[in-house]
């Protein structure tokens, strides 16, 4: 599919060399004069890269960035700008902006910015793998290098996390992108089931078996076959799947002629395969064939910064394919969200974000219309444990998990109980006996106990100076403090700017 590009500018030899440009490349152009224009653009349009005009009559650029990413979450953006101060600058770099290029700049020097901002647009649409974490760059980095070669490839991460998309994403960075990408899920089939489906069947071989069917080796042989859940294969399938790898021959269930086939073999597991071989259900030697080049998808627990930009992206696919306005998400939603754990990885919340937008009904998304098990645990309100009789083990490690997680909760209120009992003894301290000349005068109370007014402090004193403390221990960086304080750097974001309110 075509990528479309947006270009915002008054000046019509803007738009002309952008168009130029963009054109070369393999873009669609779309233009706009004002802000106006671009924002009715956006109401139809979702294009990849956004050139604008800073500043743009009619429109300021923030809010064009914002409704545009609401479009298109990896939309990359350049602008355009008249010498602006370091203030400014930053304030459109928070906006989204990938790429600054300040005025007066020749055409020449506009274009390099540019084809250099399109190339790394086509990179981040081939690979569709959402995210500006660094795990999330790591990702699309080994994609980039193993991708254009012939390994075969073992993808290992807990279920849920996108393993299929990294191997699509491997695909189609490959040489084999025309050809057929060929997906089984080993765990879906019957033993007997799944070699007649790997490698077909001779007419006759078994009962049923009424004609020659291929198998998906060969409907993959120019192409990509993907396993996932290698693990469930059972042992003599194994034997059979090693010597493909090997050799790329194998006979249909039934057949004693060799057959050959090309496809690459990407495989995929949420298991500890080495485990496995330890316990002698996976063949050894098929497990070091497999993992010639192993890529571990993280959870989406380790990539926090990601979830808010999968959550608009898949908000706006719900809203889209139900054809209903998708108004938004409130912050308070958004923190919440920030600070889930996400059991269930990018398929929780993919599914959370379904529900919430249906709900929603064209108005901003609010805490209420998450899942409850997304939004109870962080209120405090009542917390609704799975099942203690669970029926998948699944079900029994989220049910362990959500425990500990309520434990934990009441550790925290304890620990904030002793802080104001602590608190309050430091405001009417005890009369003191008589000590001893020599003795060691009484300890002071510490920084974040020390009363503000009227020799008390409130619990958003507290706070306050709790926040204030870590940053201070931790020289200002934002990520380690609220990982200390156990709260999100967005939640920590926010809770700042009141704080200079």
């Amino acid at each position: 599919m075509e990528m479309k590009l947006l270009v915002a500018s008054t000046d019509p030899k803007m738009r002309e060399l952008v168009h130029s440009i963009a054109d070369r490349i393999g873009f669609a152009v779309l233009s706009a004069t004002d802000g106006s224009e671009a924002l009715a653009r956006l109401n139809n349009e979702a294009p990849a890269v956004l050139v604008l005009d800073h500043p743009l009559r009619d429109c300021d650029a923030t809010h064009l960035l914002t409704t545009a990413r609401r479009k298109a979450p990896m939309l990359m953006a350049l602008a355009v700008v008249d010498p602006i101060d370091a203030a400014e600058r930053d304030r459109l770099l928070r906006a989204g902006v990938d790429e600054l290029v300040e005025k007066p700049l020749g055409d020449r020097g506009l274009a390099q910015r540019l084809e250099a901002l399109l190339g790394k647009a086509l990179t981040h649409n081939q690979f569709n793998i959402l995210g500006a974490s660094r795990a999330v760059q790591e990702l699309r980095n080994m994609i980039r290098l193993i991708g254009p070669t012939f390994a075969t490839v073992l993808i290992t991460g807990e279920s849920g996390v996108g393993k299929e998309l990294v191997a699509k994403a491997l695909h189609g960075v490959s040489s084999r992108r025309n050809e057929v990408f060929v997906a089984v899920n080993a765990a879906a089939l019957a033993s007997s089931v799944l070699e007649s489906e790997l490698f077909g069947h001779e007419k006759g071989a078994f009962t049923g078996a009424d004609s020659v069917r291929k198998g998906k080796f060969e409907a993959a042989t120019r192409g990509t076959l993907f396993l996932d859940e290698i693990g469930e294969i059972d042992l003599n399938t194994q034997i059979k799947l090693l010597r493909v790898l090997e050799d790329g021959r194998f006979a249909r269930v039934g057949g004693n002629v060799d057959i050959q086939t090309g496809c690459r073999v990407i495989a995929a597991t949420n298991k500890d395969l080495g485990g496995a071989v330890e316990k002698g259900d996976f063949r050894r030697d098929l497990y070091y064939r497999l993992k010639i080049v192993e890529i571990q998808v993280p959870p989406l627990r380790e990539r926090g910064e990601d979830v808010p930009i999968l959550w608009e992206h898949f908000a706006a696919e719900v809203a889209a394919r139900n054809s209903v306005i998708y108004g938004g998400t409130d912050p308070l939603a958004l923190d919440t969200l920030s600070e889930h754990r996400w059991p269930g990885n990018v398929r929780e919340l993919r599914n959370a974000a379904e529900r919430a937008v249906l709900l929603a009904q064209g108005q901003p998304v609010r805490r209420d219309h998450l899942p409850s098990e997304i939004h109870s645990f962080v209120s405090g309100s009542s917390v609704n444990l799975p099942a203690t009789i669970a029926r998948s083990k699944e079900e029994m490690e989220r049910a362990a998990l959500y425990q500990s997680l309520v434990a934990l909760r009441a550790e925290i209120a304890e620990i904030k109980t002793i802080l104001l009992q602590m608190q309050s003894m430091s405001a009417h301290p005890a009369p003191r006996t008589p000590t001893d000349p020599g003795s060691a005068p009484p300890r002071e109370p510490g920084p974040i106990l020390v009363p503000d007014e009227d020799n008390y402090a409130s619990l958003d004193e507290m706070e306050s100076q709790m926040i204030q403390r870590a940053l201070f221990d931790f020289d200002g960086n934002r990520k380690r403090a609220a990982k200390a304080l156990g709260i999100s750097e967005r939640t920590l974001y926010r809770k700042l700017k009141e704080l200079d309110a």
